[in-house]
């Protein structure tokens, strides 16, 4: 039996847990029919806990492969990195087979052996101003992480239509919601083991990076945000300084901390929310609670990738 036809499903697979999130589309609203989290088991086998949490979250759910329709995924973690650059005006197929040397070129890939390579070539209006040639998202992952989330996805008969890679999917959520940009938006992913910004511009170009900030959601974290966040925006405002920052939403599983967020938006000086994935989509039963929607988010934007049916 093939896919069901009108559906979509995102499946982030996290460090610490695995999170679904499936849609349909109701008269061009999205109706949330299933979503869910279940942490991941210990085990020394990375496939085998992935395989493992995702097969107890689809009993749990009720769900079969046959029925998510098309499935997105995404590979992260601390090695894994998307980065826009500036490219000479090639073909896509010219720049294909020049991706591993721009790739190198681009791309922090020192520490990464057999790296898993991709590019997205971006419209003309995403192109930084005063520059020539094509804006690229430029995409590595390590190859064995990579076949570890699709031989878990594997293990439970799902072949995925798309594998992304983080931040996008949190991005891709908030810019579901949010609607057409009038301004520049940032997206804080803070994950279990690693802390993501991204910052999307009116026309499409996109800045992110990596914060280097260890640590539970306590003050000393908070401090550590406000610091390296702080310094970011300050960088990126004088780059662009007719297009500063003032609306950051935060996603992940520390989102959920109330305080946390007013402490970022006192400390940066702009406004702070906690993403909310779903806008005015429709549950087919009970709704996720504010934390969980925060967790949720970018296994809503995988979800959204597959939204148009």
């Amino acid at each position: 039996m093939g896919k069901r036809r009108g559906a979509s499903t995102g499946i982030d697979v996290g460090t610490e847990s695995v999170k679904l999130v499936r849609l349909e589309s109701q008269n061009g609203t999205p109706r949330v029919t299933h979503w869910g989290a279940e942490p991941r088991p210990e085990g020394d086998s990375p496939r085998e806990t992935m395989a493992e949490a995702l097969r107890a979250l689809l009993r749990r759910l009720d769900l079969s492969a046959r029925h998510l329709g098309e499935v997105a995924t995404a590979v992260g973690g601390a090695r894994c990195v998307v980065r826009q650059v500036t490219v000479p005006d090639l073909s896509e197929a010219d720049l294909r087979k020049s991706l591993p040397f721009e790739a190198r070129k681009h791309l922090p890939l020192e520490n990464m052996t057999d790296p898993c390579l991709d590019f997205q070539i971006l419209g003309p209006e995403a192109l930084p101003e005063g520059q020539k040639g094509r804006a690229v998202l430029l995409a590595a992952a390590p190859r064995g992480e990579r076949n570890d989330l699709l031989g878990a996805l594997a293990e439970c008969d799902i072949d995925p239509d798309v594998v992304d890679i983080h931040p996008l999917p949190a991005v891709n959520a908030v810019l579901a919601v949010r609607g057409p940009l009038d301004r520049a938006v940032g997206v804080l992913d803070l994950g279990a083991a690693s802390r993501n910004l991204a910052v999307v511009y009116p026309g499409g170009e996109l800045y992110t990076r990596r914060l280097e900030v260890a640590g539970e959601a306590n003050g000393e974290l908070t401090q550590a945000l406000v610091r390296h966040l702080g310094d970011t925006l300050r960088f990126l405002n004088t780059r662009h300084r007719e297009r500063t920052l003032e609306e950051l939403f935060v996603c992940g599983g520390h989102a959920a901390q109330t305080d946390l967020v007013e402490a970022l938006a006192l400390g940066l000086g702009i406004t702070v929310l906690a993403s909310d994935p779903f806008g005015e989509a429709t549950f087919s039963g009970d709704a996720p609670s504010s934390p969980e929607r925060a967790t949720l988010v970018s296994a809503a934007g995988l979800a959204h990738r597959g939204d148009d049916v």
